[in-house]
Parts: C-alpha cells; sequence; structure tokens
C-alpha cells in the first residue's frame, strides 16, 4: 500500500507520517488526505466529523457575528 499524501500542502507535508493523515473527502477516484497543518490551515472539516453518509470536501464555517 501506498503512503497517502496531503493534498494540499508543500513538500514538508510528506514528512508527517501516513498514521496522521485525516481523510478530507472520498472521490470516485479514492480518498483525499490532508496532514494535520492543511486541515487546520484551510479549516477543513475530516471526513470522520462529518454527517453520516457524506464524504466531501468541505470547510468549517466561520465563527464569529457574520
Amino acid at each position: 500500500m501506498n503512503n497517502p499524501m496531503c493534498g494540499f500542502g508543500s513538500e514538508a507535508c510528506g514528512e508527517v507520517p501516513a498514521r496522521f493523515m485525516l481523510t478530507v473527502a472520498v472521490t470516485p477516484a479514492g480518498p483525499v488526505y490532508g496532514c494535520p497543518r492543511c486541515v487546520r490551515v484551510y479549516e477543513l472539516v475530516p471526513v470522520e466529523e462529518q454527517p453520516p453518509g457524506m464524504a466531501d470536501l468541505i470547510r468549517r464555517e466561520a465563527g464569529g457575528d457574520g
């Protein structure tokens, strides 16, 4: 099995161990992974935190007053 690669970052993301990669979407071509840094920076919602049946690339909603 190939190690998952972060689909959002730089070469530095390649230094993140595979066990820390998060699945952020599932496409017909397979899962899309993000490293913890990119998930935080781009405010992505990991698949495991999405509602049942969803596996889309979504961002967290902005907080605050508007």
